[in-house]
């Protein structure tokens, strides 16, 4: 005896099978406009200019070795000595470095893709020892001479400086300029000095800098402090060292770090930056990210990943009121209803690109409940039974809506919605005879519509 029940729950898993494609399809929409966000993202950083990391400053004193190279005589056939000098540089750090700042950000906008970009006002002072640059220069026993030493500034990108700094060393007026020093970050300001016989050298100077999504420094000097202000509410804390107090509120935000030389030891990159790799000295940095409020395409994506739950729970609701109330709902009935709630998810990201996520949602929700209400009124021929379908409909979207707000508790409401809503369909069905669906003929007792 063939058991229709079994066939009909074979049909709702292949329709459910479609309807996961369906959302599927939708998830790829949404990986695809993510990548449009973040090319049109890299166009604004690229017009304006791209996050920025400051390393610095520090004394570079350059100083020339000889190199002896063999090298193979043709005219004599042998190999002989070729002795040439060499550049070299020794970077010598601050003792103290105090960095303050402005950071005023706002929305760039390429089309409908915007990316958070800003200006800041940093003003920089600290000071050297010159016992610490002696004993730095006596490490180097193969210097044949000393050039001209200079003040250094690595910065990632040099594009984003509004105006000419000028640096104040020992109260004397020098002026900075573009230059390189090879290696992994190569883009820096400097500007040469003259190192008087001052027991210690003050240094201070201002830099107007612009940039996209994140500013960070390195803790370079032995005492470093950097008090950031800005108008922006949702910031980001990030890299090695987070900030000793923090404010965030309608305004924006304060941050203050306060970094010593036991905080990281910078000596070992340091060197290694001395021969043009830089890359673990600029590894140890700290700052803060420009967030979004919220990352549309990050939460339609994640609301995707509750599609199955959507369709699984109203379906079994559908089959529920059918052995229930002996009365057949036709599986392209069933289809209809699926394609409604994913609809849901294509409405969702469409629309979260032209209003207001929490906006959008509700717009998007409202629609599809609004459409099932009207339709499983007709279906279901009771209007009571259609309001409720769209009423659990509607507590299900207002629960997603909490989860994807809620990220750092979702897997904790997700779990508990999951088991609420098992309690309550075994409650429900507690009572049925699944056995007695099936009649003697083979036909199920729901086998057509209720007069």
């Amino acid at each position: 005896m063939v058991n229709l029940l079994f066939k009909k729950l074979i049909t709702l898993g292949g329709i459910i099978i479609l309807l996961l494609v369906a959302i599927s399809m939708t998830t790829g929409i949404i990986s695809e406009r993510s990548r449009y966000q973040n090319e049109a993202r890299n166009n604004i950083a690229n017009s304006w200019t791209r996050s920025q990391q400051i390393t610095g400053p520090f004394l570079v004193l350059p100083y020339l070795v000889k190199v002896e190279t063999e090298i193979w005589d043709e005219l004599n056939q042998k190999k002989s000595l070729k002795t040439e000098l060499q550049q070299r540089e020794l970077f010598v750090l601050p003792n103290t470095l105090e960095i303050g700042g402005d950071v005023q950000a706002e929305l760039r906008s390429r089309g409908i893709y915007k990316l958070p970009v800003y200006t800041s006002k940093l003003k920089f002072s600290g000071e050297f020892e010159r016992s610490v640059i002696e004993e730095r220069k006596k490490s180097v026993t193969n210097a044949e001479r000393w050039g001209g030493p200079y003040l250094a500034v690595m910065i990632n990108d040099i594009r984003g400086i509004v105006s000419h700094p000028q640096l104040f060393w020992q109260e004397q007026k020098y002026a900075f300029k573009a230059n390189n020093l090879g290696g992994d970050i190569p883009q820096n300001i400097q500007a040469a000095l003259e190192l008087s016989e001052a027991a210690s050298y003050d240094f201070k100077f201002d830099l107007d800098l612009r940039g996209s999504e994140n500013l960070s420094f390195t803790p370079i000097a032995a005492n470093t402090t950097v008090a950031l202000t800005s108008n922006w509410q949702h910031p980001s804390f990030n890299g090695m060292y987070l900030p000793a107090n923090s404010t965030i509120n309608a305004e924006g935000f304060n941050a203050n770090w306060q970094l010593s030389s036991f905080s990281g030891n910078l000596e070992v990159p340091l060197q290694s930056c001395a021969i043009g790799q830089c890359r673990a000295l600029s590894a140890h940095n700290f700052g803060v990210s420009l967030l979004e409020a919220l990352n549309i395409y990050h939460l339609s994506e994640r609301s995707t990943k509750y599609g199955i739950l959507f369709i699984s729970l109203t379906f079994i609701a559908f089959l529920v009121y059918e052995i229930t109330k002996k009365q057949a709902i036709h599986p392209v009935q069933y289809l209809l209803v699926g394609l409604a709630l994913a609809m849901f998810y294509l409405l969702l990201i469409s629309l979260s690109e032209h209003l207001a996520f929490a906006y959008a949602y509700l717009s998007a929700a409202s629609a599809c409940t609004g459409l099932l209400a009207y339709y499983l009124i007709a279906v279901l021929k009771n209007t009571k039974a259609g309001v409720l379908f769209a009423a659990m409909l509607g507590l299900l979207y207002g629960l997603l809506y909490i989860i994807l707000n809620s990220e750092e508790t979702a897997l904790l409401m997700g779990s508990g919605v999951l088991f609420l809503m098992l309690a309550l369909l075994m409650g429900v069905t507690r009572h049925i005879d699944w056995y007695a669906l099936e009649s003697k003929t083979g036909e199920l007792a729901v086998d057509g519509p209720a007069q």
